[in-house]
């Protein structure tokens, strides 16, 4: 195999995770039976529209909805790089009848990568909420007290199903990549008996 095919394969296998918690991310994080409390629905429209906030929300906690605005449009923006990356690497492995392979290997980092993303988020969900706000809000202002508006509006039991549901489904695409590799093999091997 050229070092090519194998740097492309490793890329692609890297990839992986990466793009199916995004494309899970995408999928699910927006749904509107998610947003049904009135101010609620007002966050999502101001996160995803730009409308203005009506609610009795502080400056503190409007300042960190901007933040979540811009770490959304970052998601946004990464996830249609990899998944153009994914398709770019996808075509050329399979020019390189290397397709299978990376399936089957994504497949396999995938669903151990989605193993210990859960076993963090069964046993320590609080670690994993607190280190994602440390990357991506470092200047320290999503901590708010209990009884705030924002707090209230979207309790910790929200992002832990959400995350729950994010994380299941990124994982069940890893489960359908490695299945989809032992289907195509299957019907590859079934072809050239022909």
């Amino acid at each position: 195999m050229k070092k090519t095919a194998l740097v492309a394969i490793i890329i692609f296998i890297l990839l992986s995770p990466l793009l199916f918690l995004l494309l899970s991310y995408q999928f699910t994080a927006f749904q509107e039976k998610y947003y049904s409390a009135p101010e609620r629905k007002e966050v999502l429209d101001f996160l995803q529209e730009n409308t203005e906030i009506k609610a009795n929300f502080t400056a503190l906690e409007v300042s960190h909805l901007r933040d979540v605005q811009k770490v959304m449009q970052f998601t946004d923006y990464l996830f249609y790089l990899v998944f153009a990356l994914a398709v770019i690497l996808g075509i050329v492995l399979y020019r390189k009848a290397l397709l299978l392979k990376a399936l089957f290997y994504s497949g396999i980092f995938s669903i151990s990568f989605f193993a210990l993303i859960f076993l963090f988020y069964f046993f320590g969900f609080s670690f994993l909420f607190t280190v994602f706000h440390q990357i991506f809000f470092p200047q320290g202002n999503w901590l708010f007290p209990a009884d705030s508006l924002l707090i209230q509006t979207f309790p910790a039991e929200f992002f832990t199903r959400l995350s729950g549901l994010i994380f299941g489904k990124a994982a069940a695409l890893s489960v359908i990549a490695l299945f989809l590799s032992f289907y195509l093999k299957i019907k590859e091997t079934l072809k050239n008996r022909q």
